[in-house]
């Protein structure tokens, strides 16, 4: 009968405050009160701190009361007793505070020994034993026993208990004393051996503790003190069981408070401990055997967890002990394993005790006794043993020799699980488990390669029979063995009555299934027949059998030919596994994947026999019909792939069966019988939707019919609103990558060119991040604070991002309040569109068709274009809607695949216009942060390409399509920048229509001229507009105005830019310029970092330049008659004041006013020099002047007066001759005097230039000092200024290679190496300039050779009256492989252009890196949409494209009448801005492509040159240059002594001139009005001697 339930009961009799003022009064320094209180929290702490017991606090406190001198002091030391505790008494206080020297020990003594005398009353002997406790041990041993020696009557058992508990006082200060001899010592255990009632044990305890010095001294007493421990633990144990039923009884006197009988055994198990811990030596073998079954009696009675604990600590102490009994090695080894195997018991001692006795001397035997608690259980055996017996063996086969722990006989092992793995459900699972450690503990497993498998392959043998117990067998497995013959190696699978069995317990069926697995590791070394044992376990437990030994299994099979021909039973073998593996959803999926990649193997290797083709069609079909079923959407996809690829060459019937069977899962519309929805989860439909993809692609080189019937039903799931986004998606995916080459045939494309679309509403990874940045970092609206966000950052197409619709509501706090996004189901370049990469080459058996009506091998386009139509014309679900706006485009693009549908392109147009004009574009969801302002700008890119279909429009459409551009810029802010693009492409494709529109357009940009960020583009549109009469025709002259009137600002705006870049930079700040343009590639790449920052500080200085050509180009197109009539508004804004009000007249504006002087009032143009004046030698005087800003050349005959004017300035050079038409002398008119004059000795001079100059340029009007010509020495100095200054060019020269791709080619070397190109190419380069010659060529070529015609003998250029380009065509310059298979030559020139012009006809995307070079900034890539179109453009004109408009008809339509389409996208370098209107692709028309790209390789070029000056300063036209050259001459010449305005010819110093003062550039000047001139303040005869300066 257990007596002790446990803890609880009654209050404890003592409790700790009671103890420490009954027991210990005041005493300090005792540290045993630790092992009183923690018992009473619940704690033992056997390892305490153990203080040394002294009286160290006494003498502390003596030496503060007494006032004695050290010298008193130590002669009271001198009278002290044999081992005396202390060095005084409180007492000497009191008698020094008498100045009396009296001995303290001595009073003491007397005193108590009168006090405590037997004859004194006991009451007053308790009081005076009590206070004597106190002090007795300051005093020595004689003091001690002679007080002993009168009150040893108090520690007599007959004595009551009260008088035992106060001599027990005397007691615990007695052992206590350091001079205690061996004899007082043993004397004192006696007293403390003599029994106590249970109640006060715990004083005997610690009396025996202080007497032992907590365990460490146990002389003289040591054969005595074990069978005390013995008798008190016993004792002591019983009184606590006793206690802890009581208490638990009487429930009402329920106490926190711990029983005293508790405290009092868990002190005496912390002293055992600490005894046999620290002397080892000290016990015999019986006296340990006693203890241990005293331990053991603890084991099994107590359930206190501290008992069991305390208990635990000593037997760890007793293991290693070398006198530890053998017979008692077997019963504490079953309880620690009982212990161990207790559910709730959380302890590691009985573990470490175990491992202590397994690694020790004792550690076979502790082995043997495991096993046999396995083999042979004892009767009555608790079943915790067996727990704690399997987790320590299991341990023990873990460790595996290591830590000195024995080995394992595995044979012994598998006996023992033979004998006790059916005992319980619990042993069950732990032989399973460590058979599982077995078979997959690295170091253990590989044992079993030289160890006998029988009684192994029995044991898991026992282990599959567990399965039999409460299942049935399959039916399909019943059929298999029926056919599979003996033959077969998996004989004794199929033969097996109880395999292919499940067990109902999970718990089993988890252990089981790690079984098989553990073989994974060994299958290498395993024997053949090892693997044929373990390929039928795994059949025989097929439930449990984990994929990564499938994996070998299947491989084995295969190797050893058991699923394919010439095995009979390969068929079989096959068919097994697919229904135990393929179709078992519990499997793994790399199990599956490896049986399904066999049956692809064996499907290519075999024969095509109707037999076996009949099997695998059957295989098949019950694969597929599997899918509605499957759970596990991973494996979903690979058991639909493995569908493809068998669909690819299955028979049309089995083919129509799996597209049945797809459309019937998927809910496809194709055919009413396929509208069946069904239970699919959405991510298997999309797994479907992909297989079907996959399909698709690899039909569509092989098979026409499949090909369309897959297209059919991917059109059906792409229009479903039914079906779920993520399948629609992934069947739109591969609809908007279709395109068609020349012949129509079908291909599909890897990416689709729709990044920038994408970068606008978020959708490539770049411009997610700057939108998820920007939400986190601030809520505000985006209306106002996009734009100083995306300052510098917006695009032609991605700057909707930074122009919000300032309309855009906001919260009542200024917050946006967004709901939680989600994530999209689509962004752009972050994982690839198409689950395969497509073929490379077009199909050659699947044509794109518009006839609904062709059947069989066309795909009907117009199905698709419905889809299309219907999408946009909804847009209810985003995903799907911002999918198609941002890949609609680059489909659109490849016109060849649409031109025959006039219908619904011009449908898809209204659609456009519509939403567009009426504002009802579809709002995207608030939670994406999009705007209406991105989604018009996506349809405006759409409405952009539709331009390149304009025959398929009326004149009304094309007249909607250019007033859509123009109103959209009032709409929609963020899309002013693309509908500038447009417009730019609209002047070239539409002029006639936007010539209708032109005055609103212009109007509308001097309405948003403050958006610095639009400069460039409105002035590059201005600027290539002129270059387009057709476009303005109509134009009313106060256009002129309005666009001098946007040059103006965008100049004040320049100019204030370019101050602040001065002040930025000489004050060493970092300054963010303002953002004059940018594209969408700026917003998806690593443009948008500090490169492109720094990149804008040049725009500034390119709008600065843009202005001015803008200026000159449109002044040059206003008709004569009218231009005088814009002078003087155009001269008074020219100029400007700076910050300290000075005028301030900058080159640009010199040079545009001395344009306009040359050509206010002509129009005649160039001007040439007269062959009369060449090589005259004396025959002809010439003189030049500098007069203001010019160079005046006077060349006249001698003798006729005929005379060459030649007037050089800035913007040009005028030749004029001047003859005076002299009248015949009257006939009574004297002879002239020149005649017989001394001039006759230079050949009869009669006119000299200087009269020309001054008869043109001078009347008797006074002329300010300032204003006279400077006269120029005919010197050799000045005759090479002159010569410098005819040979600078009058236009500004540009440059750009040309060069041509052609097919599949990818190398620098094989595209230079080109000689010819298509016709195509040809006529393009036709278009693009004038074929001239290079020979003796008077026009700067560029760098081309003129002289030997090393680089060619022709090319192509092109001018006007402002600018001039010279292409360098690689195709016409000189190839010689043999000497130079680099083309070196050609790279010499090409790679120093900063623009070139590739013409792809490769039918690849172009890489700019094909052409390595530091100075290629901007290419120009040119790609037909369809290459090599069979029939020749004819002759490409400016002209050509006056017709293409006005024959737009009802008649039109015709495919014969279309013309070729090229997609033109600029391409530019990372570090260099992308400002052109193509940097978003535009499709262009061949009759106006050459001009088209002809202004984008100018405005390239203008900015290349400004951007390639950037660190050495600013780029000077050619114009510019002719003025320094003019103010050079004019700053050496001034003031010199040949100057007229400096002094006379013949006069030095300032007296000599007269008092003419000198005059320099930018000094004052004060003049008065007189006779129509102005004269010199006080020196009018200087303003009137026009001899000066003649």
């Amino acid at each position: 009968m257990n007596l002790n339930p446990g803890r609880g009961g009654p209050q404890a009799p003592v409790s700790s405050s009671e103890l420490d003022k009954k027991v210990y009064g005041q005493i300090q320094g005792e540290n045993f009160g630790h092992v009183l209180a923690e018992p009473m929290s619940g704690r033992v702490t056997s390892d305490a701190p153990e203080d040394n017991v002294s009286a160290n606090t006494f003498t502390a406190r003596f030496k503060e009361l007494t006032t004695v001198g050290r010298k008193s002091l130590t002669s009271l030391r001198g009278t002290a007793g044999r081992g005396t505790g202390s060095t005084a008494s409180p007492d000497l206080a009191s008698a020094s505070s008498h100045g009396k020297h009296v001995d303290p020990e001595t009073s003491f003594r007397e005193r108590y020994l009168l006090q405590l005398d037997p004859s004194q009353p006991l009451k007053e002997r308790m009081q005076s034993l009590k206070a004597a406790s106190k002090e007795v041990e300051l005093y020595s041993v004689d003091t001690l026993m002679a007080i002993w020696a009168v009150a040893e009557d108090f520690t007599r058992a007959t004595a009551s208990i009260d008088v035992r508990i106060v001599g027990y006082d005397l007691i615990l200060a007695s052992v206590s004393h350091s001079g205690l001899v061996l004899d007082e010592r043993l004397k004192f255990f006696n007293l403390i051996s003599i029994p106590l009632p249970t109640a006060h044990a715990n004083l005997q305890i610690l009396a025996l503790e202080r007497l032992t010095r907590k365990g460490e001294q146990l002389s003289p007493f040591e054969s005595q003190l074990p069978v005390f421990l013995h008798n008190l633990l016993e004792y002591v144990f019983e009184a606590a069981l006793q206690a802890r039923y009581h208490h638990k009884r009487q429930r009402s006197l329920r106490s926190n408070d711990p029983i005293g009988e508790e405290v009092s055994l868990m002190n005496l198990l912390v002293l055992v401990e600490r005894i046999v811990k620290r002397n080892p030596d000290a016990f015999r073998s019986d006296d340990l055997a006693t203890l241990i079954d005293k331990l053991h009696s603890i084991f099994t009675r107590t359930t206190a967890s501290d008992d069991i604990h305390r208990s635990l600590a000593i037997f760890e102490c007793l293991i290693t002990s070398p006198s530890f009994p053998f017979n008692r090695l077997a019963g504490c080894v079953d309880v620690l394993c009982v212990l161990i195997g207790k559910p709730n018991f959380v302890s590691e001692s009985p573990v470490r005790c175990l491992h202590k006795m397994l690694t020790g001397r004792l550690r076979h035997v502790t082995l043997q006794i495991l096993l046999d608690i396995l083999s042979r259980p004892r009767e009555g055996s608790k079943p915790n043993v067996l727990i704690g017996a399997f987790s320590t063996l299991d341990h023990v086969l873990v460790m595996n020799g290591a830590d000195n722990f024995p080995i394992i006989p595995l044979q012994s092992l598998s006996i023992a699980f033979r004998s006790v793995w059916r005992s319980s459900r619990t042993s069950t699972l732990d032989c399973i488990r460590i058979v599982g450690r077995l078979l997959h503990d690295d170091q253990i497993k590989y044992r079993l390669l030289g160890e006998d498998w029988t009684i192994l392959e029995a044991t898991l043998d026992e282990f599959a029979k567990l399965a039999n117990e409460s299942s049935s067998v399959d039916e399909n497995v019943l059929e298999f063995r029926s056919v599979v013959t003996s033959s077969s190696p998996l004989d004794r699978y199929f033969s097996n009555p109880w395999s292919r069995l499940l067990t109902d317990d999970v718990e089993i069926q988890n252990k089981l299934r790690c079984l098989p697995s553990g073989f994974e590791g060994l299958w290498d070394d395993l024997s053949r027949e090892q693997k044929f044992s373990v390929i039928n376990l795994c059949f025989i437990l097929e439930p449990f059998v984990d994929d990564d030994l499938w994996e070998p299994v299947v491989q084995f099979m295969a190797d050893e030919r058991l699923l394919c021909p010439p095995n009979e039973n390969w068929a079989r073998h096959l068919e097994v596994l697919v229904h135990l593996v393929v179709l078992k959803p519990s499997r793994t999926e790399s199990a599956r994947c490896r049986v399904l990649q066999e049956i692809k193997d064996v499907h290519a290797s075999v024969n095509n026999d109707q037999e076996s083709v009949s099997f695998f069609d059957h295989i098949a079909l019950q694969i597929l019909d599997s899918l509605a079923a499957e759970p596990k959407i991973q494996m979903l996809s690979v058991l639909t792939e493995f569908t493809v690829g068998y669909a690819l060459h299955a028979s049309m019937d089995v083919f129509d069966n799996i597209i049945e069977i797809f459309c019937q899962s998927i809910g496809a519309k194709m055919i009413p019988e396929f509208s069946v929805w069904t239970s699919l989860p959405s991510e298997a439909i999309s797994i479907l939707t992909t297989c079907l993809v996959q399909l698709f692609r690899q039909c569509l080189p092989l098979s026409a019919w499949k090909t369309v019937k897959i297209y059919k039903v991917l059109v059906s799931i792409a229009a479903s609103p039914t079906i779920p986004d993520k399948a629609r998606l992934t069947a739109i995916k591969l609809l908007s990558r279709l395109r068609c080459d020349p012949n129509r045939a079908v291909e599909v494309v890897p990416v689709p060119d729709s990044q920038g679309l994408a970068a606008i509403l978020c959708r490539t990874e770049a411009s997610a991040h700057t939108q998820s940045t920007y939400h986190h970092t601030n809520r505000v609206s985006f209306n106002e604070e996009s734009q100083m966000v995306r300052t510098g950052r917006s695009s032609a197409i991605g700057s909707s991002r930074s122009d919000r619709s300032r309309s855009a509501t906001r919260s009542a706090s200024g917050r946006e309040r967004l709901p939680r996004p989600t994530p999209p189901l689509w962004m752009y370049g972050t994982s690839k569109g198409l689950p395969d990469d497509p073929p490379a080459a077009a199909s050659a058996v699947v044509y794109v068709s518009m006839d609904s009506s062709v059947s069989g091998h066309t795909l009907d386009i117009s199905e698709w274009m419905d889809t299309i139509n219907d999408i946009l014309l909804k847009g209810d679900d985003w995903e799907i809607y911002s999918y198609l706006l941002v890949h609609l485009p680059s489909q659109l693009s490849n016109t060849v695949m649409f031109d025959g549908d006039a219908p619904h392109m011009q449908t898809l147009h209204t659609l456009l216009i519509s939403q567009l004009q009426t504002g009802k574009v579809h709002c995207p969801p608030t939670v994406t942060g999009m705007k209406q302002g991105d989604v018009a700008l996506c349809l405006l890119h759409t409405l952009t390409i539709l331009v390149s279909y304009r025959e398929r429009f009326t004149k009304k459409q094309l007249d909607d399509t250019v007033r859509t551009f123009l109103t959209s810029m009032e709409k929609w802010d963020g899309a002013r920048k693309c509908c500038i693009h447009a417009l730019a492409l609209c002047s070239h494709e539409l002029p006639y229509h936007l010539d209708k529109f032109l005055d609103g357009v212009v109007q509308k940009m001097s309405q948003i001229i403050t958006q610095s960020h639009l400069a460039i583009d409105i002035l590059e549109f201005l600027g290539g507009l002129v270059r387009l009469p057709d476009a303005y025709r109509s134009t009313k002259p106060m256009l002129f105005r309005t666009v001098f009137g946007i040059c103006k600002e965008h100049l004040k705006h320049s100019r204030r830019e370019r101050q602040k870049h001065k002040s930025m930079s000489s004050s060493k700040t970092s300054y963010i310029p303002t953002r004059y343009s940018s594209t969408i590639a700026e917003v998806a790449t690593s443009a948008e970092s500090s490169n492109v920052n720094d990149s804008q500080k040049d725009l500034p200085e390119y709008v600065f330049a843009l202005a001015y050509h803008v200026i000159t180009f449109w002044f040059l197109a206003i008709e004569i008659q009218e231009r005088s009539s814009h002078v003087g508004w155009i001269s008074k804004n020219l100029g400007y004041q700076d910050d300290r009000g000075n005028e301030i007249m900058e080159e640009q504006s010199q040079v545009t006013l001395d344009m306009m002087h040359r050509t206010a009032y002509s129009d005649l143009g160039e001007t040439m020099p007269s062959p009369d004046f060449k090589d005259q030698g004396n025959k002809v005087l010439s003189k030049t002047w500098l007069v203001g800003m010019s160079i005046v050349t006077v060349e006249t005959f001698k003798d006729s007066g005929l005379t060459q004017i030649t007037k050089r300035q800035a913007s040009g050079t005028t030749y004029a001759v001047f003859h005076q038409q002299t009248a015949p002398l009257p006939p009574h008119h004297v002879q002239p005097r020149s005649s017989f004059s001394s001039y006759s000795s230079v050949g009869g001079i009669d006119i000299l230039p200087n009269h020309i100059l001054l008869q043109l340029s001078s009347t008797i009007t006074p002329m300010p000092i300032p204003m006279q010509p400077i006269i120029l020495p005919d010197d050799e100095s000045t005759r090479r200024a002159i010569s410098m200054f005819d040979h600078s060019d009058t236009v500004d020269g540009h440059k750009a290679g040309v060069i041509y791709v052609s097919k599949a080619q990818t190398s620098e070397a094989e595209i230079l190496a080109n000689t010819t190109g298509t016709a195509l190419y040809e006529d393009f380069l036709s278009g693009l300039g004038t074929k001239v010659g290079l020979q003796n060529a008077k026009f700067n070529t560029q760098g081309l050779d003129r002289e030997a015609n090393s680089d060619g003998t022709h090319t192509y250029a092109w001018r006007d009256r402002v600018t001039e380009i010279v292409f360098h065509v690689t195709t016409m310059m000189p190839t010689d492989l043999e000497h130079d298979a680099q083309c070196v030559n050609k790279k010499r020139h090409i790679g120093n252009d900063f623009v070139n012009i590739i013409f792809n006809d490769s039918g690849l995307p172009f890489d700019i890196d094909t052409f390595k070079s530091q100075f290629n900034y901007v290419n120009i890539i040119i790609t037909p949409d369809s290459m090599a179109v069979p029939r020749r453009l004819g002759s490409i004109s400016d002209g050509a494209l006056s017709q293409s408009s006005t024959q737009q008809g009802n008649d039109k339509g015709k495919q014969s009448d279309i013309q070729p389409c090229f997609k033109v996208q600029t391409v530019c370098s990372p570090s260099f801005p992308h400002i052109s209107p193509a940097a978003t692709p535009k499709m262009v028309s061949a009759s106006t492509l050459p001009g088209f790209v002809r202004q984008l390789a100018l405005n390239a070029s203008v900015f290349s040159l400004v951007w390639s000056n950037r660190e050495g300063g600013e780029h000077v036209s050619s114009w510019r240059n002719r003025l320094r050259a003019i103010a050079k001459l004019r700053e050496r010449y001034a003031n010199t002594g040949v100057s007229a305005n400096v002094s006379y010819p013949d006069m030095g110093t300032a007296e000599d001139r007269g008092g003419a003062r000198s005059y320099l550039e930018g000094d004052a000047w004060n003049g008065t009005l007189m006779m129509g001139g102005l004269a010199e303040e006080k020196q009018m005869h200087l303003s009137l001697d026009f001899t000066r300066w003649t």
